[in-house]
């Protein structure tokens, strides 16, 4: 095996904030409340059986099951030790 005299940088990404645009026009940075995934299921959950059964078809879950599912996360250790080291599980 053939080893190359220099050795390669390790490349670096840079994180940009998300930003979006208030109703008076100034930029601010997203929150979890703002996403398209918020406001169609969990401010709005699936109110008849259309819905429930697409959320099914694309999630491979029941609506129900995912709120026991959430709610049993919410209270888990794991969770509370990503959020203190400010990992986004939001």
């Amino acid at each position: 095996m053939i080893q190359s005299k220099y050795r390669r940088a390790p490349r670096s990404v840079k994180r940009y904030k998300l930003l979006v645009r208030d109703n008076d026009g100034s930029l601010r940075e997203i929150k979890p409340t703002d996403t398209f995934w918020y406001l169609l299921y969990i401010k709005d959950p699936p109110c008849n059986n259309r819905m429930a059964k697409l959320f099914r078809l694309r999630f491979r879950l029941p609506y129900n099951e995912f709120m026991t599912l959430v709610s049993e996360l919410k209270g888990h250790d794991l969770l509370e030790l990503l959020i203190f080291y400010y990992i986004d599980v939001v």
